[in-house]
């Protein structure tokens, strides 16, 4: 009597009064009967009260056989909202590129390179245009065209999208912004492949906020600080660090924000008139402005295939993401993997895996993300 028959034999035996119907289901348990749950409780029903059925159960569990794939880590990105980064129209791309300094190695170089470059292409000037164009702004300064921060700002997140940096433009505003003047002030953002951080890059200072430690920090870091009452960050500009009293000034700057697509502020309210005439236009108005900085190296994966050849998929939001770098044990050499058919064959060798994933751009590698698996071998 197979390990499936034994359970309805010792079923009709309790039901018959038959001595013998423990001795059917323990038979069935001893030769492999381990899917209790298909009978609906109907065991456990018949034969829950016997003192035997505990050591009975222990065994049913036992028979289970293993897990032939067990994944134990993988890449999880944090759920964010559709992202919008700030780029010039795609017919216009090349042509700014070709105005722009050369790109570096790195990203954070590159970026380095065109903010500073930014800041040194006009004398600031309290005047903007309509076009929000960084080629249009660069032909008007060439006739003598003066702009303000937005303008500035406008160049810079252009700039770095044309060299593969995602970028957007980050509008900053003081506490009591719904009255007087000069209470906004403009700058740049860019998603920092090497550094595996957002960075708020100031293009009409040429300057970034920089820890302690050397990092250099995103609006979120320099909010977080703002909050808890911090002495402003170190404010490094191209020839250095700027004047504490510099640095005390834009540190103002950081009650509110609006980037590309999201809107939020650190007071309890939101006051949305700006400067007594306008209102502040947002795509999103969030209360955690979490959403909008996901980390652009994650990766997501899917998982398909068969038990033989399970198949595992790849996604990211990196907007710049070129491929995907697969290392680890068990696969022969790296897989370099096209984001347009992104999909491998996992490795089934017996043991404990782990693979490195990565975001490829032309700046290279971003940080990796772990997928730990084991494949249990079965009889």
């Amino acid at each position: 009597m197979g390990p499936h028959l034994g359970p309805h034999a010792a079923l009709a035996a309790h039901r018959l009064g038959d001595p013998d119907d423990f001795a059917f289901l323990r038979h069935a348990v001893d030769i492999g009967f381990s899917q209790l749950d298909v009978f609906d409780g109907a065991l456990e029903r018949a034969f829950g009260t016997d003192p035997r059925w505990p050591d009975l159960l222990g065994d049913i569990r036992a028979n289970a056989p293993v897990k032939p794939l067990e994944i134990h880590a993988w890449p999880d990105p944090v759920a964010h909202w559709p992202l919008t980064f700030y780029r010039i129209a795609a017919e216009r791309e090349a042509r700014l590129r070709e105005s722009l300094p050369a790109r570096a190695d790195s990203a954070w170089d590159t970026a380095l390179r065109l903010t500073a470059w930014v800041s040194e292409l006009w004398t600031p000037a309290n005047t903007h245009t309509d076009f929000a164009d960084a080629l249009h702004i660069l032909d008007q300064v060439q006739e003598g065209g003066r702009y303000d921060a937005r303008e500035f700002a406008i160049v810079l997140a252009q700039a770095l999208g044309a060299h593969g940096i995602p970028a957007r433009r980050v509008a900053l505003r003081q506490r009591d912004h719904h009255f007087g003047v000069g209470r906004g002030y403009v700058a740049a953002e860019a998603w920092i492949d090497d550094l595996d951080a957002w960075v708020l890059l100031d293009a009409m200072n040429g300057a970034y906020w920089r820890a302690d430690n050397g990092m250099p920090l995103g609006v979120l870091d320099l909010q977080d600080r703002f909050r808890r009452g911090e002495r402003p960050a170190e404010l490094v500009g191209p020839q250095g660090s700027l004047s504490d009293d510099d640095a005390a000034f834009w540190w103002t700057y950081l009650s509110s924000a609006t980037t590309t697509g999201f809107g939020w502020t650190l007071d309890d309210t939101v006051s949305p008139v700006f400067q007594g005439v306008g209102i502040i236009g947002t795509g999103r108005l969030v209360s955690d402005p979490t959403a909008a900085y996901p980390a652009l190296s994650a990766v997501s994966i899917g998982l398909g295939g068969d038990a033989a050849t399970p198949q595992v998929s790849l996604s990211c939001s990196h907007p710049f993401a070129r491929a995907f770098y697969v290392e680890g044990d068990g696969l022969d050499e790296p897989l370099e993997l096209s984001v347009f058919d992104a999909a491998f064959t996992l490795p089934m060798a017996p043991g404990r895996h782990e693979l490195s994933i990565s975001v490829l751009t032309s700046y290279g590698r971003c940080a990796p993300n772990a997928l730990v698996y084991t494949v249990n071998p079965t009889a």
